[in-house]
């Protein structure tokens, strides 16, 4: 056993204020740990809030991420509809769905702003609570009802974001409808083409403060879009109207100058008629009259030569009736039909013009010609061969009249002078001119295509070709 060293009273002293002196050290390093711990307490408490606000901010930036990339895939999906859509409620109201489906947007809808009453009308709408809508009075003049953000954004030209609309005063007329529904705050955005605000485009979210700039920024250029989308449709159907109501104008005019033309002919036949009925009988009247006047003055032993210039003025006067009632209505036409009517005129042709060669192809027969038709033919040919005597110095003229491949098909080829169509109608008579207008028109009418060829120093070539009507159609028109 180890026996401790025995201290002297001296020792004891000393050993006692050692102590004492370690006692006192102990306690100041304490006091400094303790304080170094508060410290090291603070910094990580500071630390801990600092994470805990780093995580929040985290987690903020995370949720705004992913808000705007909802937002985006939002866009893009109405982007694709604007590409696809052509009805234009179809599309505004798809705009809707789509940007109610999207998180952080409880409600979408797109109003109209009426000039008159200065109401604005909801055109469509999609999402949670969007039925107060269709009761709930939205202006966008500068009354309490005009305040809110559609009319804001209407009457102001510029998106408008309320950030809380359960305390802003603003937003007091609709406060109880909508935030029953849910929903913090609110975003409008004009729809505005060629300077002129034609809708507006609203979505609501479900918190405060949830439309930042660069949100804002993406709904201006998402309505940029549909009012650009909206305009072109708008623009398409006022193009389709224009050529309808166009197309329809000249169905109108091309009905209106069928009945002209029919009833033109209607009255050359009965000026026709009247001049053979009335002047020819009474002509042929006078001409008996004359005969047997001269007869009888031979007779007595007068002069009844006294009479010959009478009667051959009276019989220059009745060739004249008879050509002029042919010339309205050749009988030929009425009587035995167009092929009839065009050997006659061909005859008179020949005899007219001896130095026109006329060679006459006929590959149809007489019932196979619409009744429409023929008196249509019969102008044709008739104008063109005036033409070519009158302006082409042609020898030869080749006639064809044909039925093939289920049409009729009229050729009529000359080798006269021939022209620059388009470079010499505008500068050949207004005689000639119509004449050629006069046949398209009626070729047109008729439910004919007109074509005409010329080279100049190679003769013309006119083509006219009528589909024959199947028996369930409603046939040419009778011009």
């Amino acid at each position: 056993m180890r026996l401790l060293p025995v201290l002297s009273p001296e020792n004891h002293l000393v050993l006692k204020e050692l102590n004492m002196q370690d006692k006192a050290k102990t306690k100041e390093q304490l006091l400094t740990e303790l304080y170094e711990l508060r410290r090291r307490v603070d910094e990580l408490e500071q630390e801990r809030m600092e994470n805990k606000q780093a995580e929040e901010a985290l987690r903020a930036s995370e949720a705004r991420v992913k808000h705007l990339n909802n937002v985006l895939r939002a866009m893009r999906d109405v982007s694709g509809l604007l590409n696809r859509e052509k009805d234009p409620l179809k599309l505004l109201t798809d705009v809707c769905n789509s940007l109610a489906q999207t998180r952080g947007y409880v409600m979408a809808w797109i109003g109209q702003p009426e000039a008159f009453s200065k109401r604005v009308l909801p055109v469509t709408h999609s999402g949670v609570g969007s039925e107060f809508l269709e009761h709930s009075l939205i202006t966008w003049d500068d009354s309490p009802t005009g305040q809110g953000p559609a009319g804001t954004a209407i009457r102001e030209r510029r998106a408008v974001v309320f950030e809380d609309i359960a305390n802003d005063p603003r937003f007091v007329p609709w406060k109880e409808s909508v935030v029953a529904y849910g929903g913090a705050s609110i975003a409008s955005v004009p729809l505005i083409h060629r300077e002129h605000v034609f809708g507006v485009l609203t979505v609501k979210a479900d918190r405060p403060d949830a439309f930042d700039a660069e949100e804002v920024d993406l709904l201006s250029g998402l309505a940029a879009d549909i009012a650009r989308v909206l305009q072109g449709l708008e623009d398409e159907r006022v193009r389709k109207q224009t050529e309808d109501a166009l197309r329809q104008s000249e169905e109108d005019l091309r009905f209106l100058s069928s009945k002209l033309l029919s009833a033109q002919e209607d009255e050359r036949k009965n000026i026709a008629g009247e001049l053979h009925d009335s002047f020819g009988s009474s002509l042929a009247a006078i001409m008996l009259g004359l005969e047997n006047a001269r007869a009888q003055l031979n007779q007595s032993g007068s002069r009844p030569e006294l009479l010959d210039s009478t009667i051959a003025w009276t019989k220059l006067l009745i060739n004249e009736v008879r050509r002029l009632t042919t010339e309205l209505r050749p009988p030929f036409l009425d009587n035995m039909g167009v092929v009839a009517a065009l050997q006659w005129f061909f005859r008179q042709y020949r005899t007219t013009y001896p130095g026109i060669h006329v060679e006459v192809e006929v590959g149809i027969e007489e019932q196979d010609i619409p009744d429409p038709l023929r008196i249509v033919i019969f102008r044709i040919a008739q104008e063109a061969f005036h033409n070519i005597a009158k302006y082409s110095n042609a020898e030869y003229v080749d006639f064809s009249l044909i039925k093939q491949d289920s049409a009729i098909h009229l050729t009529i080829e000359d080798n006269g002078e021939g022209f620059d169509l388009e470079a010499a109608l505008p500068k050949i008579s207004e005689r000639q001119g119509l004449g050629i207008t006069g046949m398209k028109e009626r070729a047109e009418l008729s439910r004919g295509s007109f074509m005409i060829q010329s080279v100049q120093g190679t003769g013309t070539v006119l083509r006219v070709m009528w589909p024959l009507s199947t028996p369930r159609s409603s046939g040419v028109n009778s011009i």
